[in-house]
């Protein structure tokens, strides 16, 4: 008998990031957008679900305004400087906070940013100088 016809290809999947491969499509997202997301996928769509530590993730990246709200960030527990001198940034957030202890200087010098936020900070320990 012939042999059975062989199984169509999976769909791409979509990549779950460490915390290091994260950063490293973040940067290679904002030097190339159309190559970062051919790699990686939409950058709206990539599973962050296993990240915890977001610090620092857009610092300096004065041109980045990528739509990022709806990442799952329910397992982050750090934001500190997040989007500090993003100065472009000026997306929603729909992030879960919920498990967050620090913001501290998450917007700092996020000249841009003008977005309603609506975090759980019942976590939050350090919110020092968020909007400075």
């Amino acid at each position: 008998p012939p042999s059975p016809p062989p199984l169509p290809p999976l769909p791409p999947s979509r990549p779950s990031f460490t915390r290091n491969s994260l950063e490293t499509a973040v940067q290679a997202y904002d030097a190339d957008p159309a190559s970062a997301t051919e790699e990686y996928g939409p950058i709206a769509d990539w599973d962050v679900s296993f990240i915890s530590d977001m610090s620092r993730l857009f610092y300096k990246l004065e041109n980045f305004n990528a739509d990022i709200s709806n990442w799952h960030t329910s397992s982050v527990t750090s934001m500190e400087e997040m989007f500090e001198e993003a100065e472009a940034f000026n997306q929603p957030l729909n992030f879960d906070t919920s498990s967050v202890k620090t913001m501290e200087e998450m917007f700092k010098n996020a000249k841009a940013f003008n977005q309603p936020l609506n975090f759980n900070t019942s976590s939050v320990t350090n919110m020092k100088s968020m909007f400075r």
